[in-house]
């Protein structure tokens, strides 16, 4: 059985991202990405899953603003620090559940039960409207 995961606190989570950024800096990984917000695009290609029309107004309804995304993205950060360090290191650095788990330090199996769940509330939050703007 997996110990539990200790509660990170903002100062941990510097700690940890700054020492994340050095070692990646070190074996010239990308550290920063650009994040599509859209489902729709101007191209056509066959093999893209992004494939709404760019004047599709249906989808455009349904996207986040970018200011949601970060919204979104700070929200989790304050609520469960440890998955946001999930969300960078998988999402945005592109890190292998391998990588992941062997930067957090702990075990495989709980590093990919965590991803799980911060995917959850990250898609239950945007699914329930509670990533958009309230004013």
């Amino acid at each position: 059985m997996d110990a539990p995961v200790e509660v990170v606190t903002s100062q941990r989570y510097m700690d940890f991202s700054a020492a994340l950024q050095s070692k990646l800096t070190a074996s010239r990984t990308p550290s920063n990405v650009t994040v599509e917000v859209t489902r729709r695009c101007p191209l056509e290609c066959v093999h893209c899953y992004n494939n709404l029309p760019m004047g599709d107004a249906v989808a455009r309804g349904g996207e986040l603003t970018f200011a949601e995304h970060c919204r979104l993205l700070d929200e989790l950060a304050e609520t469960k620090p440890e998955w946001s360090m999930l969300v960078e290191m998988k999402f945005f650095l592109g890190l292998t559940d391998e990588e992941t788990a062997e930067a957090m330090g702990v075990k495989l199996r709980t590093m990919q039960r965590s991803w799980s769940d911060a995917r959850r509330w990250l898609y239950t939050r945007v699914e329930t409207g509670n990533a958009q703007s309230t004013g």
